[in-house]
């Protein structure tokens, strides 16, 4: 892997780690738009979306791992689960089993895992629809720049 990938991929991650905590000041330094600075927020657009676009996927990526451990680890322990009872004599109904998943530590905090990689999922999400947003505020108040400057221009 070239350093500049690794250096991107780490930057990614770091954002990652921390994203849930700073989303307010992200949110915040991103998306804010500065009647001033219109015409430099509107070029440096698409390099933003496509850095938190990096992060939406980054974020996609460990969700979608979070759920096959936690599909994989619910299913190991169920089976062991069955073959416990079924070896004790005992009947293994699927609603037992269920209650019994939820009890395991292991699991519990798999599915923790989770809830916070979907969180930090849904936020880089939300991030992006802002940006998209954005971007549309940007291209009217641009216009609307334009067209008043050409108003007065007129005049």
């Amino acid at each position: 892997m070239s350093i500049i990938k690794r250096t991107m991929n780490n930057e990614i991650i770091d954002l990652y780690d921390k994203f849930e905590d700073e989303y307010l000041s992200i949110s915040k330094k991103y998306l804010q738009i500065s009647d001033t600075d219109i015409d430099t927020t509107l070029m440096n657009h698409s390099a933003i979306y496509a850095y938190f676009a990096a992060l939406l996927s980054y974020a996609k990526k460990v969700k979608d791992k979070k759920v096959i451990e936690a599909d994989k680890k619910e299913s190991e322990v169920m089976e062991t689960r069955r073959a416990q009872l079924e070896m004790n004599g005992q009947k293994a109904t699927q609603g037992g089993l269920n209650s019994y998943v939820l009890s395991v530590p292991e699991l519990v905090q798999i599915k923790a895992e989770l809830a916070t990689a979907d969180s930090k999922y849904s936020l880089a999400k939300s991030l992006i629809n802002a940006l998209d947003h954005q971007k549309d505020c940007l291209v009217q108040l641009s216009a609307n720049k334009r067209a008043e400057a050409k108003l007065f221009s007129t005049n």
